[in-house]
């Protein structure tokens, strides 16, 4: 029983390592070229107003709209979108969008980003976790094993020896590694030896 929790153990980490944080990075890129597009779409800096773009604090307010408008659109939090354009009155960065930008914006691109975000990229996520359990979960057993033979192997590396005085011991396995290397050219059949048992302790644990 313990053997199969450490499994699981073993499978969650994989699972993070190898699927959520590459995917996770695909989702940001993705996301943030939509904040490029679509402020680029509701606010163009060439139609914006001269006393607006000399503001000193532009690009601040700028880089805040590509950063939050793919996350309000994500969680669903539309009251904070623009909802007045800038077809009788002056565009302003964040409140007044830009009347053209706003129509393909609310008509077209917020499906086609709610579409590709919250349906396609969040099964397809679905999609390769199950892939990835499927996969593994026919040699779970022998993976925690592995991950097993490989922790007691760091600990046996570790210095049996408190911080300040661990100097010695280092030293020791440095002379012990010369010793080791030097016997293994003499004589070859001992690494093929060292070798056969490290199987053995994998498979019989």
């Amino acid at each position: 029983l313990l053997g199969a929790n450490r499994s699981v153990v073993s499978m969650l980490r994989t699972l993070i390592i190898q699927d959520l944080i590459p995917f996770s990075v695909i989702i940001v890129i993705i996301f943030y070229s939509f904040g490029v597009f679509f402020f680029n779409l509701l606010y163009p800096v060439v139609t914006s107003t001269e006393a607006d773009r000399s503001m000193s604090d532009y690009s601040w307010h700028a880089f805040l709209q590509v950063f939050m408008l793919p996350l309000n659109l994500l969680f669903t939090n539309f009251d904070v979108l623009p909802t007045e354009t800038a077809k009788d009155k002056d565009q302003v960065l964040g409140e007044v969008a830009h009347h053209l930008g706003y129509k393909w914006f609310s008509r077209v691109m917020m499906f086609v980003f709610l579409l590709l975000s919250n349906i396609v990229m969040i099964n397809l996520l679905i999609a390769r976790f199950s892939l990835t359990v499927s996969r593994m979960d026919s040699k779970s057993v022998e993976i925690w094993r592995k991950r097993n033979v490989e922790l007691l192997r760091e600990y046996q590396s570790c210095s049996p020896v408190p911080a300040p005085l661990s100097f010695i011991h280092y030293i020791y396995k440095i002379f012990q590694w010369c010793q080791k290397r030097r016997n293994n050219a003499v004589h070859p059949e001992n690494t093929q030896e060292g070798l056969i048992e490290v199987n053995l302790f994998f498979f019989r644990h």
